[in-house]
């Protein structure tokens, strides 16, 4: 699913949220805009399902 949404230019966001969890992860600690930011929604399931049917 990211790949796709890569491929249309979006989904930046997730990637550098993921990178960021995963830097305070391995320092101990999660901040809450992180975890909020990795636990979002990305697309709702129609959407995937509309994305993976294109």
């Amino acid at each position: 699913m990211l790949r796709h949404l890569l491929k249309q230019g979006e989904g930046q966001d997730v990637l550098d949220a993921a990178r960021r969890a995963g830097r305070e992860l391995v320092g101990g600690d999660m901040s809450a805009e992180t975890l909020a930011a990795v636990s979002r929604e990305v697309v709702t399931l129609e959407e995937c399902v509309r994305m993976m049917n294109e």
